[in-house]
């Protein structure tokens, strides 16, 4: 596992939603993806306690916000 997502305690998690990934990213991800289930949309899952999006604008931090926020854990 990445030195990141040691840091960012992935371990914890057996799901995680990941969204707007840059195709730089997918061979992170599929390292990730023997470890946990990584989701692409949050309204497929119940609950997220862990979320990973990259972002460029602050419009898209607002949007995602708006569609991620009903899905939140308590302590996401």
């Amino acid at each position: 596992m990445t030195s990141l997502f040691k840091k960012l305690k992935l371990q914890e998690h057996s799901t995680l939603l990941v969204l707007n990934a840059p195709p730089s990213f997918q061979e992170v991800l599929r390292e990730i993806e023997t470890l946990a289930s990584v989701q692409n949309q949050a309204t497929k899952m119940n609950e997220i306690a862990f979320v990973l999006e990259f972002v460029m604008t602050q419009e898209q931090i607002t949007a995602s916000i708006a569609l991620i926020a009903p899905y939140l854990c308590i302590d996401a």
